[in-house]
Formats: structure tokens, C-alpha cells, sequence
């Protein structure tokens, strides 16, 4: 396989990877849940339910969704640009996919008085798009210094190669 469309595909991956990590990163992570009360009256008692508050993690105040953009965002530009900046962009990308990485793993759970915690499933697809990005970039790398223009191409092989 030439290096032009293999350089084309981990790029595109890379993208993926990149927009999985900020699709995560904007989701929810975890959720409080006040318990329940009872309020008694001279008609009889009123169940309420207790409140439910979302949390993702620039609630949390932590940066993974600003890095994850900005890797989404090289990763696109890499496309776009020549050699020597797709290199200087993909070194960005694998740089920014081990933030991420490394910081959904310190994200602090919510605290409020009374209230239960749980993760919610959003919290995993964070750190999956940042590995999937990481993997791509990284393979990427080496081949972007020799492909002076990225292509995708138009269509598969031919009928009876």
C-alpha cells in the first residue's frame, strides 16, 4: 500500500479518535441523587423524589474538553497543511491524546451533602477516543515527513487487480 492513503486512513482515525474523546468529555460522567422525602399534611403524605444533578467534567473543572477540541481541531488541519506542519501537528495530537488520557483518570467526583454518587456511561468514551486518537497519530507520524500531499482516494482497486 502506498504511503498516501495509508497516511489518509490513520489521519482520518485519528480525527475519530479525537472527536470520540470530545463527544465523551462533553457528556455526562456522574450523577447525585438526592434521596427521596415524605412531607406529611392534614390530607395525607406527598412522596417527593429526589433531585438528580448531572455532572461532566468542566463541571468538575477539569480541561479535558479544550484539549480534546484542540486535538480534534490539528487533526483536521493536518489534512490541509504540508509536511513539515502535519509533523508538528500530529506531535500535537499524540501529546494532546496522553493529557487527556492521563487526566480522565483524575477528575474529581462531585460532592454535595447527602446525595449519592454514580458514573454515568459517558465516562468511558473519553478515554477511548483519546487511545484510538493516540494509536493513529503516533502511526502517523513516522509517514508524514514523506507525503507531500494527503489524498483520499476516489475509489477501492479495480476489478481484476
Amino acid at each position: 500500500m502506498k504511503p498516501g492513503p495509508r497516511l489518509a486512513g490513520l489521519l482520518s482515525c485519528a480525527v475519530v479518535g479525537s472527536g470520540l474523546a470530545t463527544i465523551g468529555a462533553a457528556t455526562t460522567w456522574y450523577r447525585t441523587v438526592q434521596p427521596s422525602r415524605k412531607i406529611t399534611s392534614s390530607l395525607g403524605v406527598v412522596p417527593i423524589p429526589g433531585a438528580v444533578h448531572s455532572h461532566s467534567p468542566s463541571d468538575l473543572g477539569s480541561p479535558i474538553l479544550p484539549i480534546a477540541v484542540l486535538c480534534l481541531v490539528f487533526g483536521l488541519l493536518a489534512f490541509l497543511l504540508g509536511p513539515r506542519a502535519r509533523t508538528a501537528l500530529l506531535g500535537l495530537v499524540v501529546a494532546g491524546s496522553i493529557a487527556v488520557v492521563a487526566l480522565t483518570f483524575i477528575v474529581k467526583k462531585p460532592v454535595e451533602a447527602g446525595a449519592s454518587v454514580r458514573s454515568a456511561p459517558g465516562r468511558i468514551v473519553t478515554p477511548i477516543g483519546a487511545a484510538v486518537a493516540l494509536v493513529a497519530a503516533a502511526a502517523a507520524l513516522p509517514l508524514s515527513t514523506k507525503v507531500r500531499r494527503v489524498r483520499m482516494p476516489e475509489s477501492g482497486p479495480e476489478v481484476g487487480e
